[in-house]
């Protein structure tokens, strides 16, 4: 896990724990550490002192706090993930536009090697869908030939 992360974790988990257990913010920083070298040990030592506690309550509700606040981290990334991809889309859309205009004007153009990916792709493309060798190279030729533009 990198610091970055452990860092977005920690900033979570340091708000929950205000909230639920202020008490064990004396301890937060500690118990992070510890979390982040060895997460089983945490919780394993937890479980001794509960048994060995002699009526104490001695269980810190910080590392149950650390785990979710990972989970919640992994989520958050999931969700800004989602976000880009849609805002995404649009712009790609348009880019991809831009790419087949017929007309040469304001389009983006690809590079040689693209347009060699792009007819790889259509022969590629069309021999498994049964056409023919010489079939599948006119209409590769023909896909990649109608994507370049020329340039005034």
């Amino acid at each position: 896990m990198s610091h970055e992360e452990q860092d977005l974790i920690r900033a979570v988990a340091g708000f929950a724990v205000e909230q639920a257990a202020p008490e064990e913010l004396p301890l937060f920083e500690e118990t992070a550490g510890e979390y982040f070298r060895n997460p089983a040990a945490v919780f394993r030592s937890r479980q001794r002192d509960d048994a060995v506690g002699f009526g104490l309550e001695l269980t810190l509700l910080t590392p149950y706090v650390l785990a979710v606040a990972g989970h919640v981290v992994q989520l958050l990334y999931s969700i800004v993930q989602e976000t880009f991809a849609d805002e995404l889309k649009s712009t790609v859309a348009q880019r991809v536009r831009r790419l087949v205009r017929r007309d040469g004007g304001g389009g983006d153009s690809l590079t040689p090697e693209q347009l060699g990916r792009v007819r790889a792709t259509a022969y590629a493309r069309a021999v498994q869908l049964g056409l023919d060798d010489g079939r599948a190279g006119l209409l590769a030729d023909s896909v990649a030939g109608g994507l370049v533009t020329v340039r005034a």
